[in-house]
């Protein structure tokens, strides 16, 4: 029976007792105790121990009938199991909470650890370790300034938006704080806006990529290096989003399209065109280039500084000058090639594509192979 039928029975048997003098004194004393616990259902964890003494109570003036004492003792071990099991749950509950405490601190600022909380509580220890590494991975990010808001719910929805494991994504960060930073103000900042906008170049460029077989770490890097180039040629700020994802996924095919021309890998070119950066006078000469020439010169210069590293820097050095070998080496390079100068200008006007222009490139070094041969790292190039 529930506790209000057995309050209401309680009392009821004890105003049916025909009791002595002491014991009526007893009688009325447990009326009004269960009186009152019968407005307070239902009972906490004391009011029950109350109910409990009450019942021991009945079972003493009730003694004389023996059926009566077997249920109220029966009564009795219930209410005292039932105290018991309120008492453990009030003392797991404390635990949970002072857990969950923690677990908020840690969970949303990074503060502490899981685990260590968790520990309170069978069956979440598992769980806490590995929440543990995302706490890590937010604190390492924090470290190069990506503190997502002291949020690490912010960190790992923008790691979703990137559709990337939060490690990966957290490396991609960790890896490009300063051109986060330099792009978007803050790296925070900066790492949000490349999973959004990392986001709409899949989805919009996955009819023409995913046959290419890019991943999504690959188009994130690629974006980012896409985004990169258009803020140092000071272009950043004109641009539209969807005129920066359009750029991009033409970049990636440009890429892959060399990539496929020369049998070099695609982040081997990019790692070209982040070299590229020291070069002043070739930066200096993509300012003022319109984004698909941008593109054009920086993927042909790519592919000759991977295929043929003693003729980077003089190619570029041609690019940098529309064509005019100034540079010693420039100069160098016109000597072993003087068709060069004529392929870097349509190169830059548009007449001819990056691809055409290795070609010819390639033509033209034939006739000169052996001085070719002596500028370049294997001793012979071949596209």
């Amino acid at each position: 029976m529930d506790d209000q039928q057995l309050i209401k029975q309680l009392i009821d048997e004890l105003q049916k007792l025909n009791p002595s003098r002491d014991q009526a004194k007893k009688r009325q004393i447990a009326v009004k105790e269960l009186e009152a616990l019968q407005k307070k259902l239902p009972l906490t964890t004391k009011e029950r121990e109350i109910l409990v003494d009450q019942l021991k109570v009945a079972k003493d003036l009730l003694k004389a009938d023996k059926e009566r004492v077997e249920t109220i003792t029966e009564a009795i071990k219930s209410q005292e199991k039932l105290s018991k099991a309120n008492a453990d749950m009030v003392d797991i509950l404390e635990r949970v909470g002072n857990s969950f405490v923690g677990i908020g601190k840690a969970a949303f600022q990074g503060e502490g650890s899981i685990s260590a909380f968790t520990d309170n509580v069978k069956g979440l220890g598992t769980l806490g370790n590995r929440l543990d590494v995302n706490i890590e991975t937010f604190r390492q990010l924090s470290q190069s300034g990506a503190n997502f808001g002291q949020s690490i719910v912010q960190l790992r929805t923008a790691a979703a938006e990137a559709a990337l494991p939060l490690d990966d994504f957290a490396s991609l960060v960790a890896n490009n704080s300063q051109n986060l930073a330099a792009l978007f103000g803050t790296t925070t900042q900066g790492a949000q806006e490349i999973a959004r906008l990392g986001r709409t170049v899949r989805e919009v460029g996955i009819d023409r990529l995913a046959p290419l077989g890019f991943t999504v770490d690959e188009i994130n890097e690629t974006l980012l290096l896409n985004l990169d180039s258009q803020r140092r040629t000071g272009v950043l700020d004109q641009l539209t989003d969807d005129q920066r994802r359009n750029s991009a996924i033409d970049f990636a095919e440009e890429l892959d399209r060399l990539a496929k021309l020369t049998g070099a890998q695609r982040d081997e070119l990019r790692s070209q065109i982040e070299s590229q950066q020291s070069n002043e006078r070739f930066q200096v000469a993509l300012q003022g280039q319109t984004e698909e020439t941008r593109r054009r010169l920086q993927g042909f210069a790519a592919t000759v500084g991977n295929i043929a590293p003693g003729l980077n820097e003089g190619f570029q050095d041609l690019i940098a000058n529309a064509g005019v070998p100034v540079t010693e080496s420039a100069l160098a390079l016109v000597q072993n090639i003087p068709e060069a100068q004529g392929i870097i200008r349509s190169l830059i006007n548009g007449t001819v594509s990056a691809e055409n222009a290795l070609g010819q490139i390639r033509d033209a070094s034939v006739k000169s192979i052996d001085r070719f041969g002596k500028a370049t790292v294997t001793g012979q190039v071949e596209f």
